[in-house]
Formats: structure tokens, sequence, C-alpha cells
């Protein structure tokens, strides 16, 4: 049976392969969306591995975590960004600019698994 950890693990790499697939398409709104999950799952990687595992069920309480954990706290402005670029595409049918893909999400998302790395080394590049 696969742990926690490996079964978010997994499913951020899905996100991440999704946003290849769809890279240079029209569907921004999803690479957006796609990068936003990724991201929070490589934080729920993060979080379930801890003493106590923290298992968190709304954004808010994820956001809050990040706020309260010296650790990663650094990453709430990039976790933030993706997280309201993605409900502007979703909600408010904003797609993002392509600029927007190559200056802001993508190297958000990037930024989130390089610091989570030093404590998940089973996130890869």
């Amino acid at each position: 049976m696969a742990s926690p950890q490996s079964v978010f693990l997994h499913q951020a790499q899905h996100n991440e392969d999704l946003i290849d697939h769809l890279s240079g398409t029209v569907y921004t709104d999803w690479i957006s969306t796609a990068a936003f999950y990724a991201a929070l799952q490589y934080l729920d990687s993060y979080l379930i591995q801890k003493r106590p595992p923290e298992k968190h069920t709304s954004h808010g309480a994820r956001e809050e975590a990040i706020q309260l954990d010296k650790r990663i706290s650094g990453i709430y402005s990039d976790y933030r960004s993706l997280k309201d670029l993605s409900q502007r595409a979703r909600y408010d049918g904003k797609k993002p600019s392509p600029n927007e893909i190559k200056n802001d999400i993508l190297p958000s998302l990037g930024a989130i698994k390089k610091h989570l790395r030093q404590f998940v080394p089973q996130i890869t590049t």
C-alpha cells in the first residue's frame, strides 16, 4: 500500500504532466489550475510527514499552516499567487497569458518545489 506522502507526490507529478501536455495550447486556465494543485500536493507531502502528521482539508487551513511553520513560511507568497491565479481563471474566466505562465506561474511552482525539496527529497526537479 502506498504511503500518504507518496500518493501526494504522485498526484503532484500527475498535475505537472498535465501542465506539460497543455503547454502551448489555449488552455492556460487549466495550466494555472494544475500548477496550483501541484503546489498544494507538494505542500501536503510535506505536512503529512511532520510529527504529528498534518492533514488539512481546506485552503485556509493550508495557508495558515504555511504561515505558522517557520521552515516553509517563505513559500507563502508563491503559494498564494498560484491560488489567486487559479481562482481567477476558474471563477472569473480570466485566463493567464503565456507571459504570466512563463514569468509568474511556472517560477512560483518551481520556487515552492525547490524550497520543499529540502524537507521532502523525493520531490523531483
